[in-house]
């Protein structure tokens, strides 16, 4: 069984770039398929994705062979990967909103002169547009022409319709007709508070919904909700109703009911 080494280089995973110093071993078939697949195909990528994650955004590969001595059982790989400078994050900007750029600012996982990474980029602007409160986000880093490793990101909002109704009907054979009515506020105030009410009706009962909600430090996974549940209804077996008041503070989902009737 052939047994290949590569004394010394670089490998770079997902987990980021780690210099090879010792022997490492490989097999033939593992070299066929990294000059067959991994240099042209997902290795390539895998090698730029890891640098642009890694703050290396002007990486190029300039070399890349593989020698196998068949005799002696020994292969000499060869890859030239210009990383170039390595980048930060600078300031983050952001567009005109209703919302306080104090407030804006909690999404951001990032902080300034830390390494810059592509995959922290994409995470803002899927943060911010998942967040509810605007119809279009756009992330923008510049690098700059000059001489400078600081990678300053502006943020582009497009504000979504603030007021939000929702319209819906049917019939069942346990509730008759029924239809409903919702209600969304997705900007209270600068700061982010939202609220939702639903009504819903039918044949034998009616139920009302809301929820007023408030962002924690951390909006992406932290809020704080105030809930309110009316509901009545009558039916061959008698009525009842209930109504209830109560908390649920996210992430840490503990509810507390105020009051029930």
């Amino acid at each position: 069984k052939a047994c290949f080494s590569i004394s010394k280089g670089i490998i770079i995973t997902n987990e980021g770039i780690h210099r090879l110093d010792t022997n490492h071993p490989v097999n033939l078939r593992w070299l066929r398929e990294f000059v067959e697949v991994s240099v042209y195909g997902n290795g390539g990528r895998l090698l730029f994705s890891t640098a642009n994650n890694h703050g290396y955004l002007q990486a190029e590969l300039v070399q890349h062979s593989v020698s196998i001595d068949l005799a002696n059982y020994t292969a000499s790989v060869i890859l030239k990967f210009k990383t170039g400078p390595q980048f930060y994050f600078g300031p983050v900007t952001f567009s005109k909103s209703a919302l306080r750029t104090r407030f804006l600012q909690r999404y951001i996982m990032f902080k300034p002169n830390q390494i810059y990474s592509t995959h922290d980029v994409l995470q803002l602007q899927q943060d911010l547009s998942s967040a509810g409160y605007f119809s279009q986000v756009s992330v923008k880093p510049t690098i700059k022409a000059k001489k400078t490793t600081q990678i300053p990101v502006h943020v582009e909002l497009t504000a979504a319709q603030n007021m939000l109704y929702s319209l819906s009907g049917g019939y069942g054979t346990d509730t008759g007709y029924r239809g409903g009515l919702g209600w969304q506020w997705r900007r209270i105030n600068s700061l982010g508070h939202h609220f939702n009410m639903q009504l819903n009706a039918s044949q034998i009962g009616n139920n009302i919904s809301s929820t007023y909600t408030s962002p924690g430090a951390n909006p992406i996974t932290e809020q704080y909700n105030l809930t309110n549940n009316v509901a009545y209804y009558k039916t061959n077996a008698g009525t009842s109703s209930l109504q209830s008041y109560g908390a649920v503070i996210m992430p840490l989902n503990q509810v507390k009911v105020f009051a029930s009737v």
